[in-house]
């Protein structure tokens, strides 16, 4: 909600300073999110960690276009999307081994602890190597626009983050519904804002070059599609396979590392290829994720952790051909003096990518789950009685069975995992016999694991769809010589 604003406060006080405020604040608000003693705690310092972090983000990609000449931004911007997505990878591994560490009996509280010496850390290299830097035409504040634009994505983005888990109720579709008119009154108070002072919080001409209009339209579905994926695969590591958080984790390692090296070798590429460099990226994306579907529906209730880090591996590759050239082809043409502004818009698209893409493809997922589960635990029926044969009778046995499907079915439907639905505490499938209690557990597991399975499948099919959107916006993206030629112009 507050990504724009903080970018367009780092053109008016100070890049370097905003930046650093972030910083301190969210390494602040870490220890209140580690130290917390309360849920309720816990949730009001995550939302100051959010607005810490709003106002640091956006500071880096405005910092990297006003610093470096022109010639020199396409290696900037492949540096950071390269630190980027091997930071963002390697911290689901990261987080996997300290709760899997259980640090000092802390449970899940060092993973955000761990952010008070990387915090320290960046806060001396950032004073001693950052200069500052701000806009030259010293614009003030538009509070009005921040007021009204923080309202209309608010609208937007809490019931797609909420929606879901609330069972989307009316109040979701209204806030969803109240987010167009208001988004629509932001845009005409900007208007009146520039025609009178000069001074909007977001500068609609930035709308009028082709090539920030173009990224942002890969960029949105890109974004969808990357939150999605990572969505989806730690679900069905965690919850349908039951991995632990480590092994979890380190299956998206290998993924950080091809994302890496693909990103270092896009920064030589991309003064050849231009945007056709971040359609291969998308094209590499796409398949992915159909090799992924054909791998899981092949050895669904027992996949390789091997097959899933290959399939993480090629995300990886395609994922760092794109990201890094689009940091570039965004912000080619914009104006110095607006690059915050330019950066918290960009960052805010991101956001929004990755929340509505978790929101419809979490739709997807757990509607083919609670739609896929009585054929699932019927076909694994027949073979659970038959392994039951020989410890129960016929009227028992069909007890067993049909309890064991009840208990699958509900667990599907369950918006909440970490609850046993009620079914799944009837008598029959806790006996004292430990043949029938064991035949229980396996079947239940398998039932889960080759349900999720097939959600998985149609779900990871269902977000190329965003990945296919952002291949289309990436044709119209203009070549460098365009670019070139359109400022020659201007």
């Amino acid at each position: 909600v507050m990504l724009v604003t903080g970018g367009r406060l780092g053109d008016v006080y100070g890049r370097k300073r905003l930046f650093m405020l972030g910083m301190a604040g969210f390494t602040l608000t870490s220890a209140l999110c580690g130290l917390a003693p309360t849920p309720t705690l816990l949730v009001a310092a995550r939302i100051a960690q959010g607005l810490a972090a709003a106002a640091m983000t956006p500071q880096v990609l405005s910092t990297i276009q006003v610093t470096f000449a022109p010639q020199e931004r396409g290696r900037a911007f492949g540096v950071y999307g390269a630190v980027i997505g091997i930071a963002a990878s390697l911290g689901q591994a990261l987080g996997g081994l300290l709760i899997r560490a259980d640090l000092f009996g802390l449970s899940w509280r060092p993973v955000f602890l761990v952010n008070l010496p990387i915090g320290v850390a960046v806060l001396v290299a950032a004073a001693y190597f950052l200069t500052e830097t701000r806009s030259a035409t010293t614009p003030r504040l538009d509070l009005g626009g921040v007021a009204i634009l923080s309202v209309g994505l608010f609208l937007l983005t809490y019931p797609l983050v909420e929606g879901r888990d609330a069972g989307w109720p009316a109040w979701a579709w209204l806030c969803l519904a109240a987010s167009i008119p208001v988004l629509a009154a932001f845009v005409l108070f900007e208007r009146r804002v520039m025609a009178r002072d000069g001074s909007p919080l977001v500068v609609l001409r930035l709308f009028r070059e082709r090539a920030f209009v173009a990224g942002l339209l890969v960029s949105l579905p890109n974004n969808a599609a990357g939150a999605a994926s990572f969505f989806l695969l730690a679900l069905y590591l965690q919850l349908g396979l039951h991995f632990s958080a480590l092994v979890a984790g380190l299956i998206f390692a290998p993924g950080a590392l091809a994302f890496f090296l693909a990103a270092t070798v896009s920064v030589k590429l991309t003064p050849k290829l231009g945007s056709r460099l971040i359609a291969v990226g998308l094209a590499i994306l796409i398949a992915a994720g159909v090799m992924g579907s054909i791998i899981v529906h092949r050895t669904g209730e027992a996949p390789s952790p091997l097959l899933l880090a290959l399939v993480s591996i090629i995300q990886g590759l395609g994922a760092g051909s794109t990201s890094p050239p689009l940091f570039g082809a965004i912000l080619a043409g914009i104006d110095r003096n607006d690059a915050g502004a330019a950066s918290g818009v960009l960052s805010t698209a991101q956001q929004i990518g990755s929340a509505l893409g978790v929101a419809i493809i979490g739709v997807v997922l757990f509607g083919v789950l609670a739609a896929h589960a009585p054929r699932v635990s019927g076909d694994l029926a027949p073979e659970f009685a038959r392994q039951l044969a020989a410890v129960q009778g016929d009227n028992e046995r069909a007890t067993t069975v049909a309890d064991f499907r009840a208990c699958a079915d509900d667990r599907a439907r369950s918006h909440d995992p970490a609850i046993p639905p009620v079914s799944c505490q009837r008598p029959s499938l806790h006996g004292s016999d430990p043949a029938v209690a064991s035949a229980v557990a396996t079947f239940l597991q398998r039932a889960n694991a080759r349900n999720y399975a097939n959600a998985y499948v149609v779900s990871l099919l269902a977000s190329m769809g965003f990945v296919l959107i952002a291949l289309a916006s990436a044709f119209c993206l203009p070549a460098p010589r365009e670019r070139h030629t359109d400022r020659e112009n201007r």
